[in-house]
């Protein structure tokens, strides 16, 4: 896929997305190709890489505060 400097402009989004398809796309000045679009490679994805940060305290969990629970008690 070929497109000029102005057309580009105007529909880079639509470019940048068949680039990213794997289109091969080229810019080009005055009908002579000038630079080629193409999308950047992934990095790969690490499963897991937050789970240093999760915490849960698991003793009292469910426990909570007993005047904020006695207050939800008394307004039914």
């Amino acid at each position: 896929m070929q497109a000029n400097i102005h057309e580009a402009k105007t529909q880079l989004s639509y470019l940048a997305k068949c680039a990213a398809e794997g289109k091969k796309v080229i810019i080009a000045k005055a009908g002579v190709p000038y630079v080629q679009l193409t999308a950047l490679d992934k990095p790969p994805r690490k499963p897991g890489a937050l789970a240093a940060w999760a915490y849960a305290d698991t003793e009292d969990f469910m426990g909570g505060d007993a005047e904020v629970a006695a207050l939800f008690e008394s307004s039914r």
